[in-house]
């Protein structure tokens, strides 16, 4: 079967994987990454990359790799930011996948065209493909908030943070309460002169520990309701209104879990503060929704990124939650068939397993159009009409960034049911008889 080629966007986790689930089934490509090496945003030293030195998996590396590549043994238990970054070099390295990039390339934009894609590039070229795979990570475009008043201080993005030395001799506020924003938190406990941390609404916080064990270890879905789950929660980490913290507005696994062991620590010896939502700011007073006010030398927004891929107009992808959306299983688009994406779902769950199956099913999705036409057709049935529940009953928090929200365990279960009713079987990258999900669950078990 001849096979035109294809395009990778992006040679961070999710590029390496398609080009791997790729190569293995034959189908022709190139990759292009803007940067000078693979390793995507969890490159620091990558323009607008939004990692910063304290930066580290909040998964644990039992949980977090390829399906075909363990973490190493002297890796710890949840890598650094410089860990994972050589633990993707070093795939790069086993399937000798930097052959296929093109370094130092930016995709301006992307037009459908009769049977492909025409897409230009900063050189000035522009080049036909037969299908377009977007891997472009999906932490490059900051949500900024609209905060009324200017602030006369520093100001900036976590995306722009690096280290806590640029909080050295200065009054610190961090607006924002999800990993990273704690995580800044915790630098400024310890690097500035004050540091306090403002959220919107109360969370819940898993201890990264549970008898000694990554937290990842304990299935939170297989507890027997979200109710026992509070009940867990209290006994492992205690009621959080005890440290200044409100009192969470909404049930466990509903919104992505904070997992920091560190800033209760910080905040029971009094190097840390929470503070409520921000009403205004007026020269360096920032002003509190609850009438407090307190001045700051710098304040840093860990509002989150939008799900936007720069190169495609809104006109070709629109990402959302609902049936409105042009994606199909967060990965294929419901009107251009030679469209996909990886990186935009966020499971509940942890791992790079899910980049190697996503891989996985767009390489069966390009065999199959030409190999089984009629099987093709069904599948796209499939994408163009269905809307599959992957909450698994649990209603996420309707809130931008949980938008595409996932159980781990039903997407799992979702996608070896499609790879059973569409997958050729002349194409596997696992072992034989398995699909990606099935060799996800026999990798984890090796690395433990």
């Amino acid at each position: 079967m001849t096979l035109a080629r294809h395009l990778i966007v992006g040679a961070g986790p999710a590029g390496l994987a398609a080009m791997r689930s790729f190569e293995l089934a034959g189908i022709p490509f190139e990759a292009v990454e803007a940067h000078s090496e693979v390793g995507g945003i969890w490159d620091i030293e990558n323009p607008g990359s939004p990692m910063y030195e304290s930066a580290h998996f909040i998964s644990s590396k039992y949980r977090s790799a390829y399906v075909d590549h363990p973490f190493g043994s002297d890796v710890p238990d949840y890598p650094s930011h410089r860990d994972v970054l050589a633990y993707l070099r070093g795939y790069a390295d086993l399937h000798d996948l930097r052959r296929h990039v093109r370094f130092g390339v930016t995709v301006l934009s992307a037009e459908p065209e009769a049977d492909g894609w025409s897409v230009t590039f900063d050189d000035g070229t522009t080049q036909s493909y037969a299908g377009l795979f977007a891997c472009p990570g999906f932490q490059r475009v900051p949500n900024l908030p609209e905060i009324p008043g200017q602030f006369a201080g520093e100001i900036y993005h976590v995306q722009d943070y690096r280290s806590r030395n640029q909080f050295a001799g200065k009054r610190v506020l961090v607006v924002g309460g999800g990993n990273s924003g704690v995580d800044v938190a915790c630098d400024a406990a310890i690097g500035a002169d004050v540091a306090r941390i403002s959220t919107r609404r109360g969370y819940w916080i898993y201890p990264q520990y549970v008898e000694g064990l990554p937290l990842d270890f304990f299935s939170m879905n297989t507890v027997a309701s979200q109710e026992a789950l509070v009940e867990w929660l209290r006994s492992q980490v205690g009621d959080l209104t005890r440290f200044g913290l409100p009192e969470p507005d909404h049930l466990p696994l509903t919104h992505h879990p904070i997992v920091n062991s560190q800033i209760l620590h910080h905040i029971g010896h009094g190097e840390l503060e929470h503070r409520v939502d921000v009403r205004s700011f007026s020269g360096k007073t920032v002003t509190f929704v609850d009438g407090r006010d307190e001045d700051f030398d710098v304040v840093v927004l860990a509002t989150g990124y939008r799900d936007e891929i720069p190169f495609l107009a809104p006109r070709h992808l629109r990402i959302s939650a609902g049936p409105e959306s042009d994606l199909f299983f967060w990965t294929f688009h419901k009107r251009y068939q030679n469209l996909f994406v990886s990186g935009v779902a966020n499971l509940d769950d942890s791992g790079y397993y899910g980049f190697n199956s996503v891989g996985d099913m767009v390489a069966n999705h390009i065999l199959l159009r030409q190999a089984d036409p009629a099987r093709y057709r069904a599948l796209r049935s499939v994408i163009e009409t269905e809307h599959p529940d992957l909450t698994g009953g649990f209603e996420y928090y309707d809130r931008s960034g949980h938008l595409e929200y996932i159980n781990g365990a039903v997407a799992d279960a979702y996608a070896d049911e499609l790879f059973e009713r569409f997958a050729l079987e002349t194409f596997t990258t696992c072992q034989e008889g398995a699909t990606p999900m099935q060799q996800r669950r026999i990798a984890e078990g090796a690395h433990v």
